[in-house]
């Protein structure tokens, strides 16, 4: 009766770890998407999509080091820039998906390297994006995003 009921426990355990482990692979795929649609939408200057994407408090610290606060900044900050700014038209973001690391089940810390080729120079700008995102009623959705220059065209401020 006692092997019986330790062999019971064992494949409970590791059913659940099964299953804790499908549900972090299920995750990591999720996260993967929202920063796969993230770079999208940022390449079509679609600053509603692209605000879908954040949490209602999201933090943002552009290349420029302004720190912009909740989604509605952030979205107004990127659709004035992308309105009005000749450096991003025709002018892709690339990046790499480096990492994604889980804090908890709830938040992931991701990394990004990241490429802008300017086409009126043929420039090219390398950053490293960090990214935290958390999950809120089964979504996920980056909740502060630090974008940091690594090399070639720093821009001012709005560019």
């Amino acid at each position: 009766m006692k092997i019986r009921t330790s062999v019971g426990l064992i494949l409970s355990f590791l059913a659940a770890a099964g299953s804790a482990r499908a549900q972090r692979d299920q995750d990591e795929q999720t996260v993967r998407k929202v920063m796969s649609d993230f770079v999208d939408d940022v390449n079509h200057h679609d600053s509603v999509a692209f605000g879908k994407l954040l949490a209602a408090e999201a933090e943002f610290g552009v290349i420029t080091g302004e720190d912009l606060k909740g989604r509605s900044e952030v979205e107004k900050y990127h659709a004035m820039i992308w309105a009005t700014s000749d450096n991003f038209k025709d002018s892709p973001l690339t990046w790499t998906p480096l990492n994604v690391r889980f804090l908890d089940p709830n938040v992931a810390v991701a990394h990004v390297s990241a490429e802008r080729f300017y086409s009126d120079t043929k420039d090219k700008r390398t950053m490293l994006v960090t990214l935290v995102l958390a999950k809120e009623g089964g979504r996920w959705f980056v909740t502060a995003i630090q974008n940091t220059w690594v090399s070639g065209r720093l821009l001012s401020s709005g560019n």
